[in-house]
């Protein structure tokens, strides 16, 4: 570990847990866009930073979808070594069900399988619009409001 924390370094990102594929990108935003002294213009040190944020949102874009990829996988994953080790809970099988047959993501599946989603997402939104559209039928008849 270093002393002092460089960040145009990408050993110093290294050093701190990043993979060397983000090491470099953090640090090469870092060398393109230093941060200015102290005494420069607030708005000369405030674009500056602006533009090391654009630069690096790219980068972000790809930490959040692979993190998310990671904690989809984990989660099935978890769920199916639940059941390989004889889990009783109902919500498991409906799980890899909605995954594996509906093509739900986490998310999705484990509403599937609290029975918030019963029908694939297309459906799931026609069957709501159709209701609403009844609801408002309904209201006309009664005098009343729907929101």
């Amino acid at each position: 570990m270093t002393d002092s924390f460089d960040p145009a370094d990408a050993g110093c990102w290294m050093a701190h847990g990043r993979p060397a594929h983000q090491a470099h990108a953090l640090a090469d935003a870092w060398r393109r866009f230093p941060d200015l002294p102290n005494d420069a213009p607030l708005d000369e040190r405030m674009a500056r930073a602006r533009e090391r944020v654009q630069a690096l949102r790219p980068l972000n874009e790809a930490i959040r979808l692979e993190t998310e990829r990671q904690r989809t996988a984990a989660n099935f994953a978890c769920i199916e070594c639940q059941i390989a080790q004889g889990s009783t809970d109902s919500r498991n099988p409906a799980i890899l069900h909605a995954r594996d047959v509906h093509g739900y993501g986490w998310d999705a599946a484990v509403a599937y399988a609290d029975g918030k989603y019963a029908l694939c997402p297309a459906a799931h939104k026609a069957y709501y619009r159709e209701v609403g559209i009844m609801r408002r039928k309904s209201a006309m008849h009664e005098n009343y409001a729907v929101f």
